[in-house]
């Protein structure tokens, strides 16, 4: 899966695939820039995912239907204002107020902890692939404000 952290208006994911509990050795970009409103992150099958970023970077609900990204992704929309966040799920979407921090992905419970300790979301995307076998490679970090 992946780890995708978000703390003070900046967010954080590793860039490692897995396929099962084989790491491959390709890396992936899994965090974007919205064309106007923010930064868009991934998690989970990044195939099923990225058919959400591009269908968010057209216009969203605007350009017809929201795409099926399975049971087992996550594509988190962090809004240009940081005032919101959007989590877009197997059938459907929900908004929460934006929080001082959170994670999501398979290396969530550690990079909390770490969040929990005062880490940045840098660091806890890094603590989080000491422990999370889906969690490693390259740390990609992106500020939702330009």
């Amino acid at each position: 899966m992946t780890t995708v952290v978000f703390r003070d208006g900046v967010v954080a994911t590793d860039s490692r695939i897995t396929l099962s509990d084989y790491v491959t050795p390709t890396e992936i970009q899994k965090l974007f820039r919205h064309p106007y409103d923010g930064v868009i992150a991934i998690c989970g099958y990044p195939t099923a995912a990225m058919r959400l970023v591009e269908w968010l970077c057209e216009g969203g609900i605007d350009a017809g239907h929201q795409p099926d990204i399975g049971e087992t992704s996550r594509v988190i929309h962090f809004h240009q204002n940081c005032r919101r966040i959007t989590v877009y799920e197997e059938k459907g979407s929900y908004v929460v107020d934006t929080p001082t921090f959170m994670a999501w992905g398979s290396g969530m419970s550690v990079a909390l902890g770490a969040l929990h300790a005062g880490a940045d979301a840098q660091e806890a995307v890094v603590i989080a692939s000491r422990v999370d076998p889906h969690t490693g490679g390259k740390i990609q970090v992106m500020k939702v404000t330009q």
